[in-house]
């Protein structure tokens, strides 16, 4: 994949593992009755895969790299490349506010791989759970402090179709400058769940706020 974001040319963001507490994922820490999936699903586990995944996309030559790699007691890259080509790529840290199940094995903090680790700040927002009151200590915990910048790596309308959640979702931006992206998720089933097409006015709500020059729609 690396290769394939170096001959792209152009900017990537890798959100890698998202959502890393959630249970639904396979890679989570816990099933979802909240049993442990053992020490490979672990929150240091997740964090040692960023860490290193973060230093391969970064790229550079491989002894550097490598020796990046033994001070984290991780073995080093394999191959014969004498260097990784530079790519504009930037690395996305994105868990949910809160686990799934809501249990602190899950907590996002558990998971911070720290500010020399991430690029972004992400998570997923929806309609269906319009938790503002977690999203915004998230928000300073792990982006205003660290001085990292914000994206909604995921939000959507998802059964409630009230069309306040998407003014309420701008509103909140505009209050919080550290956020520069939002990305609206679809969903790759036509007739899925977040298909802006069965939410007429919230989707008339979206194309009002988007004529905000300060956006640049892509």
């Amino acid at each position: 994949m690396r290769d394939d974001l170096v001959a792209l040319g152009k900017p990537s963001y890798v959100r890698f593992l998202g959502e890393m507490n959630n249970c639904h994922n396979g890679y989570a820490p816990l099933n979802c009755n909240g049993t442990s999936r053992g020490k490979n699903y672990s929150a240091k586990a997740i964090i040692a895969a960023f860490r290193r995944t973060t230093l391969i996309m970064r790229g550079g030559e491989i002894a550097a790299v490598n020796a990046k790699l033994h001070a984290l007691h991780q073995p080093p890259l394999a191959g014969d490349r004498d260097a990784l080509e530079p790519a504009q790529i930037a690395m996305v840290w994105s868990p949910m506010t809160g686990g799934s199940p809501m249990v602190s094995a899950l907590d996002p903090a558990r998971f911070w791989p720290g500010r020399k680790w991430t690029d972004w700040t992400g998570t997923s927002f929806y309609s269906r759970y319009p938790a503002f009151k977690w999203l915004t200590p998230f928000y300073e915990k792990f982006s205003k402090r660290p001085r990292v910048p914000f994206m909604f790596a995921e939000w959507s309308m998802w059964v409630s179709g009230n069309p306040s959640f998407v003014r309420d979702v701008f509103k909140w931006t505009y209050a919080h400058p550290r956020t520069r992206m939002l990305v609206y998720n679809q969903g790759g089933d036509p007739g899925g769940p977040f298909r802006l097409s069965h939410y007429p006015s919230a989707g008339a709500a979206l194309r009002h706020a988007l004529t905000n020059r300060r956006f640049k729609l892509g």
